[in-house]
């Protein structure tokens, strides 16, 4: 087997198209090139097949092995972030989608308000276990930016973009119609999170406060969370203190695995925290009140400090009470401008 060959399988391997596929769209780029006149160098034809395979492997690791065109896919959202690096004010969502060219999976889908799209429809679209049918770019996670490959429950995970042809349509699954995949989908609260946690965010996603640090989430080669956070882990605990921020809070949670405070781990404890635990950090509207005991989704950091967070995208509660605590209008808790209001209040 050749290099070029050996490559070939490689790349059909991770991006699940064929071998007969690849080496089509290898001929296909060739003859573009040639009868475009664009080839300028007098290279082997080894050497310019070999060009051409890298521009094929280029064009499906960046669309994530399938389309990089606006698609329409069923969501079951998990959640949002705030996302104030994009061009214009946008958010960062969290759910299971279905794609018609792969298995559903867990993704990841950064919403920028720069392309029409809006961002408070996309909140309320977003909020956990709501359904929804989503036009947006949709690509499969890890299989460009040179990060490992990322699964959830064995299926693949996605990453989505908006475009200027986004559109969300909040969905009842009672209303759907006949071969809808929204139809599909549970339309109470337990049916689907027991869905969420057998097949896409399983057992062996869950955080406690005893194997946090095994659940870093996956980092590409620039540092950043993997695939915008697809990565996503939940943690099941109860709240005991809480901090709000001009657009997102952080909350600390305690779990079963604590009796005492001796059995809090070392790096949860801080003279920063009043109270020890895990930081969960979250947007002010997806946020809860001590004493709530909720099952939360997101991805884990540890931070310059050594500190652990949960960078949540939402929360399905078990015992819910509204929040009612601490609120700083000044800081947003994400940024530098808050670290000594931490230091005193959480």
């Amino acid at each position: 087997m050749s290099d070029l060959a050996e490559q070939i399988a490689a790349l059909a391997e991770s991006s699940e198209k064929t071998e007969a596929e690849i080496s089509d769209a290898i001929e296909a780029k060739l003859a573009e090139w040639n009868d475009e006149g664009l080839v300028v160098s007098e290279e082997p034809a080894d050497e310019m097949r070999q060009q051409a395979f890298n521009v094929v492997k280029s064009d499906i690791n960046l669309s994530g092995g399938g389309s990089a065109d606006t698609e329409t896919v069923p969501m079951l959202a998990l959640g949002y972030r705030m996302e104030t690096g994009l061009a214009d004010y946008g958010i960062r969502a969290a759910g299971v989608i279905n794609p018609d060219d792969g298995p559903a999976g867990v993704a990841t889908f950064l919403i920028d308000g720069d392309d029409g799209v809006d961002i408070d429809h996309a909140k309320r679209s977003m909020r956990p276990l709501e359904t929804c049918r989503v036009a947006a770019d949709v690509r499969r996670c890890g299989t460009y930016d040179n990060t490992p490959t990322i699964k959830k429950g064995g299926a693949p995970a996605y990453v989505m973009e908006s475009t200027e042809d986004t559109v969300l349509e909040q969905v009842d699954p009672a209303d759907a119609g006949a071969g809808d995949p929204i139809a599909d989908l549970p339309a109470d609260r337990e049916p689907k999170r027991e869905m969420i946690h057998q097949n896409f965010i399983t057992e062996a996603d869950a955080v406690t406060l005893q194997n946090f640090a095994d659940h870093v989430a996956t980092e590409n080669a620039n540092g950043w969370a993997a695939g915008l956070g697809v990565d996503i882990k939940r943690f099941r605990g109860n709240v005991v203190d809480g901090v709000q921020f001009e657009e997102s809070g952080l909350l600390t949670l305690s779990d079963d695995t604590i009796m005492t405070e001796a059995d809090v781990p070392d790096e949860l404890v801080s003279d920063q925290m009043r109270t020890p635990g895990l930081q969960v950090d979250m947007v002010n509207e997806l946020m809860y009140g001590e004493g709530s005991v909720l099952d939360v989704y997101g991805y884990l950091i540890q931070r310059d400090d050594g500190q652990y967070r949960m960078m949540a995208f939402g929360a399905i509660p078990i015992v819910e009470f509204p929040y009612d605590g601490d609120r700083y209008e000044d800081a947003g808790s994400d940024g530098a401008d808050d670290e000594a209001i931490e230091e005193d209040t959480i």
